[in-house]
């Protein structure tokens, strides 16, 4: 086995919000995409601009302020209460040499897809939440108060053109996470997680509907490290030396998922690049290997949403904060004031997305509006995300709050 080029983790949203879904199916569904990262939409391979290493080169360099909401929090046995956190995304493409590859392979396996270089993209997420706050409804002095989440992503995949084929993912987890619908005491409602995943994908080579060959992944392995922190130690390890101990996975079959197979880290980007010029007529079902669950290969839906962009509740409040983030997509080039017939400038368009399970939980991404094919100005960027905790405790807002670096074309 060999080691990533870095270690990393698992997004909060598949921490929390998703339910499994089973998976299976004798056709597959393939699923749709385009490039809207980019200012050319219909453009599905990797753009130099986009690409390490070029002169004129530009990663997407972005930051999110996370708050919870408890306020619809349906739990009847206690709450909870997270302190304001961080989301930093980080997105780019790189071209890796035989060694890099080799660093992110399995056993020196990538079944038939298998090369000397291998451009991909890289997309890197970190979310930190300084502390958490339990408490039981029936005796509020019953509280317990822990480090809240530190959660880092990072995914490779393939470009559009291949379907963001997932090449390797990591995800390193620490987080205190709600473990029951209903407690007794402060004690069982939660869970300390302390842990690594690294997931390993092999291909097949198959001749998609437009007569291409194209990889697609067959088998995906996931080596997990769980630290002594993790509340599942001991039994995980039948030990109690405080040693970090690992294990390897059987291979899980990816080849008869009923969809186009991603990985779970590269979701954001996977759900950016459906086909967001539908609006509410977006409807697709897509398939993630999630390394946690026992499915392996979880179905989830996409669907567009007439959900407007919301920063606050407070009507007044909520006006300046879209106008403050309208002016910092201006400042980074990701808007262009337009005027209606009668000269008033119109809103910033979005458009929103919900991604769910059949059970019906779900969470929504709020994109910067396409406003073209060719000249694509907001780059569907990701100005919001609405992601519920588990067990009816409330919800996480990501918004967006800095732009570091944006793309030049």
């Amino acid at each position: 086995m060999k080691k990533s080029l870095s270690i990393a983790a698992f997004t909060l949203a598949a921490c929390c919000a998703f339910g499994a879904a089973g998976c299976g199916g004798s056709s597959r569904n393939i699923v749709s995409l385009e490039s809207n990262w980019y200012s050319g939409i219909n453009y599905s391979g990797f753009q130099p601009t986009f690409t390490e290493g070029n002169s004129t080169y530009s990663a997407e360099d972005l930051t999110y302020t996370v708050t919870f909401d408890g306020s619809g929090a349906a739990n009847p046995s206690y709450t909870v209460s997270y302190a304001e956190g961080q989301y930093k995304t980080y997105f780019t493409s790189k071209i890796l040499n035989k060694d890099e590859i080799e660093k992110i392979t399995f056993d020196g396996n990538r079944g038939e897809y298998n090369s000397l270089s291998m451009q991909v993209y890289y997309y890197r997420t970190e979310l930190t939440i300084p502390s958490v706050t339990f408490t039981l409804k029936s005796d509020n002095t019953k509280t317990a108060t822990v480090n809240g989440e530190s959660i880092i992503t990072e995914s490779y995949f393939l470009s559009v053109a291949d379907y963001l084929c997932p090449v390797y993912s990591a995800q390193s987890v620490k987080s205190a996470t709600p473990r029951n619908y209903q407690v007794g005491n402060i004690e069982s409602a939660y869970v300390i997680i302390d842990r690594t995943y690294e997931n390993f994908y092999s291909y097949k080579r198959v001749v998609n509907s437009g007569n291409k060959v194209v990889p697609e992944p067959s088998e995906a392995v996931t080596v997990t490290t769980v630290n002594s922190a993790d509340y599942g130690y001991n039994e995980f390890t039948g030990t109690q030396n405080g040693e970090s101990k690992t294990s390897v996975s059987s291979a899980v079959n990816l080849f008869d998922a009923p969809n186009t197979v991603f990985d779970i880290a590269s979701l954001n980007t996977v759900v950016r690049a459906c086909n967001l010029s539908a609006g509410e007529n977006l409807s697709q079902a897509i398939s993630l290997y999630v390394p946690w669950s026992k499915q392996g290969v979880n179905n989830f839906g996409v669907a567009g949403s007439s959900a407007p962009l919301v920063l606050d509740k407070n009507a007044e409040q909520n006006t300046a904060k879209l106008n403050e983030l309208t002016s910092k997509l201006k400042d980074a080039n990701l808007y262009e004031e337009q005027k209606d017939s009668e000269g008033n400038v119109i809103p910033l368009k979005t458009v929103a997305v919900n991604v769910g399970t059949t059970a019906g939980v779900s969470q929504t991404y709020w994109f910067a509006a396409i406003n073209s094919t060719h000249s694509n100005v907001g780059h569907a960027t990701m100005l919001k995300m609405s992601v519920p905790v588990t067990f009816g405790l409330g919800v996480f807002n990501y918004t967006l709050s800095e732009i570091t670096h944006t793309f030049i074309s």
